[in-house]
This record gives structure tokens, C-alpha cells and sequence, in this order.
């Protein structure tokens, strides 16, 4: 058996559905999932979103067959809060190649999931975002430092490449822009060394920095659901 979440489902045929998984051993995995119309081992609703599951499989290749699923845990998320769900979860599924180990960012997945059933904020979805991006290997804490070799200034503009970390801006043309005090700020904020708010124009900086940012990994990929949270 192994733990996982319920990222997408969507019908196969008959009584049978396509099921995204993010497993805790074996990664994220896509099987074929036959349901029970009564009674047997795989009801329908077991199969919904932000759901744990134990789970096992049948078969080799790239869509096994889910023979158990378990419901362990649900997370209830808020009607008016439930496109940023999904959007974290198409996160997932751009941003995590299948079967690539995966144990932090179930770790990360599961954070996630506990934040967005409490207070839910534009704070809020950003740490889910920069906790799972810093899983995938890029750091916005304090190797952004050994990055540089010296420390982030307020002061100076930098940009942010997937292939090199962050740079200076103007020695390094590749990345996306994002000012030194933003960065300064945030990481002081997620380390509690301050609690004074973001304003609306920092907020508004820090979402563009993070959609620009997601778009150079998905490489044309496109997030359907982020029409939805950020109309």
C-alpha cells in the first residue's frame, strides 16, 4: 500500500475513470480506476479531489490499474476558495514528470492542502507556490545568497533563471525580474522576522514575478485554472 492524493479525475469509459495521483513513494502516477455501482472496492466519491487515499495498483507501464483506494483523510475546502485548490493541483500535474521521486513534494502537497482549508489569502496561495517550487529545486530562501555569493540587496534588481538562480539584472539577461526589497521582504516575512503587510502593488508584483516565472517551466504548457483565480 501507499499514500496518496486525489489530483484529477475524469471519465474513461463505462464505469471507469482516469485518476491523477500524487503518491508518497512512488510519485505522480496516472492509473485507470474501475468504480463500484453499488457496493465493491472503489466507490465513485472515494475518487474526488483532495482526498488521501490508500492506495494500491495492478500492472506496469504508464497507466496502471488502481485496485484499492482507501479514504483516509478529506480536506474540506471552501466553495469560494476552491479554484486556488485546483490550481495547485494542475501545479502539481504541469510542474511533476511521472514516477520522478516525489516524497518532499508530497510533503509540500500535503502543507498545502492543511493552508488552503484554513485562512486563505493572496498569501496564502503564494506559500503554497514557493514551498513547492523551492521542492522542485528552486530556492527563494537562503541560498539565494550562495547563489549570489553575497547577500540580496534592497537596492538592486535581479533576475530569476530556472538554469542559473538569481542574478543581477543588469549582468544577466536571462530570467524573469523581481526587485531586491521584494525578495528581502518576503523571505522575512515566511521566517517571521516581520509581520507587517504586503501592499496591494507588492502583492500585485510578486503574482506577476510567480506567473512569469511558472510559464518559463511549463514551456507552453498552458494552466487552464489560473483564468479562474486570477481574473
Amino acid at each position: 500500500m501507499d499514500s496518496a492524493y486525489i489530483l484529477n479525475r475524469r471519465p474513461f469509459r463505462d464505469n471507469r475513470f482516469i485518476v491523477d495521483l500524487l503518491t508518497q513513494k512512488s510519485g505522480r502516477m496516472t492509473c485507470v480506476a474501475r468504480v463500484a455501482k453499488k457496493r465493491g472496492k472503489i466507490m465513485k466519491g472515494t475518487l474526488e479531489p483532495f482526498r488521501r487515499l490508500g492506495v494500491a495498483w495492478a500492472g506496469k507501464g504508464q497507466m496502471p490499474i488502481l485496485t484499492v483506494a482507501e479514504e483516509q483523510r478529506r480536506y474540506l475546502i471552501q466553495s469560494q476558495d476552491l479554484c486556488k485548490a485546483l490550481y495547485f493541483n494542475e501545479l502539481i500535474l504541469k510542474l511533476v514528470p511521472l514516477f520522478a521521486p516525489a516524497n518532499d513534494v508530497f510533503t509540500a502537497y500535503q502543507v498545502g492542502l492543511h493552508r488552503l482549508t484554513t485562512i486563505i489569502d493572496e498569501r496564502t496561495l503564494m506559500q503554497c507556490e514557493f514551498a513547492l517550487l523551492d521542492v522542485l529545486g528552486y530556492s527563494f530562501g537562503d541560498e539565494l545568497e550562495h547563489q549570489l555569493g553575497k547577500s540580496v540587496e534592497a537596492n538592486r534588481y535581479y533576475r530569476y533563471s530556472a538554469n542559473s538562480g538569481l542574478r543581477l539584472y543588469e549582468q544577466y539577461q536571462e530570467g524573469v525580474p523581481i526587485s531586491g526589497a521584494l525578495l528581502i521582504k518576503w523571505q522575512q516575512s515566511e521566517q517571521g522576522e516581520q509581520h507587517e503587510y504586503f501592499s496591494e502593488n507588492e502583492y500585485y508584483q510578486l503574482r506577476q514575478f510567480l506567473n512569469r516565472f511558472i510559464d518559463t517551466l511549463l514551456v507552453g504548457k498552458p494552466l487552464k485554472s489560473r483564468k479562474l483565480v486570477f481574473l
